[in-house]
């Protein structure tokens, strides 16, 4: 059995210069930021998850503009990790990387908002333990963007585990 190691997308490098430009961009702006904060063990750890994230982003959209089947695969979860968006007391995740449409709704104690917020470059907020309201929400943008590497993984037969290729398939109910 043969392994596939490479895929056809005729747009690829406008894919791969988007997340590439918007890695090595995130990279900076995030070390420009640690420098104006006090590291402690959990800050490190939240840290680390956030440059983890840039480094695969940009490791991704340097196989994908080589064509590589891995490059796919990467940018198919990065582009995932980008799509929601949530706001608990506990954690709060929003995946201000790439450009970004979020459509949000958020809840207080007393108040709910609905909203859209369009966003470009890195500003994403990845806080423990801070805040008292509730939301989730959807970056449009990258949704599609996903939507779009899951349609590139199935016509070129490509299984990104979990999913199998019959996973990935656009399907259509009449």
């Amino acid at each position: 059995m043969s392994t596939q190691t490479h895929f056809k997308d005729p747009k690829h490098k406008i894919f791969a210069l988007y997340y590439g430009i918007f890695a090595v961009l995130g990279i900076i702006l995030l070390s420009y930021q640690l420098l104006s904060i006090s590291l402690s063990i959990i800050v490190f750890i939240l840290v680390f998850i956030l440059y983890a994230q840039l480094v695969f982003m940009l490791i991704g959209a340097i196989k994908y503009w080589k064509l590589e089947v891995t490059g796919l695969k990467i940018l198919f979860w990065i582009s995932l990790s980008l799509v929601p968006l949530f706001i608990t007391p506990l954690i709060t995740y929003i995946p201000k990387v790439t450009s970004g449409l979020f459509f949000y709704i958020q809840s207080s104690f007393g108040a709910t908002g609905v909203g859209f917020d369009f966003h470009i470059a890195y500003d994403t907020r990845l806080t423990l333990l801070n805040h008292s309201a509730w939301g989730f929400g959807l970056n449009i943008i990258e949704f599609f963007i996903w939507i779009r590497f899951k349609h590139i993984a199935e016509i070129n037969h490509i299984s990104i585990p979990p999913f199998k290729n019959e996973d990935l398939e656009l399907k259509i109910y009449d």
